[in-house]
């Protein structure tokens, strides 16, 4: 699918964790939670990924800039808001799909069976 985009929500403070690392910055496997939910993006080849953050993490993806769309999120308010912020930077006639920044061991073929789906209706 040539005209999809992905926006991964990765904006929340995590505050379940009980922790000062956001929770999408925590290790596993090696690497930080959100690395796997944007290998897993990037393995769909879509044509722009964009990546909701909020300001205290921004930083932190100063180095993706050039790869992929980063979207503030001023106002942690929910996920509807995240997906609201992040609407104006999608391209006329894309197809989006929308990942969560938190889950990391979504697998690739999973989501390509979806976007299989979305193709045939």
């Amino acid at each position: 699918m040539n005209n999809l985009e992905i926006i991964i929500l990765a904006a929340g403070k995590g505050t379940r964790m009980k922790s000062s690392t956001p929770k999408v910055l925590h290790p596993l496997g090696g690497k930080p939670i959100i690395e796997h939910v944007l290998d897993t993006a990037r393995s769909l080849k879509p044509k722009k990924i964009h990546l909701v953050i909020n300001l205290e993490i921004k930083n932190e993806f100063d180095h993706l800039k050039n790869k992929i769309n980063l979207i503030i999120q001023k106002n942690q308010l929910g996920t509807g808001d995240a997906i609201n912020v992040a609407i104006k930077s999608f391209q006329k006639n894309s197809n989006i799909l929308v990942l969560y920044g938190d889950v990391p061991f979504t697998h690739s073929s999973t989501l390509k069976q979806i976007i299989k789906f979305k193709k045939m209706k």
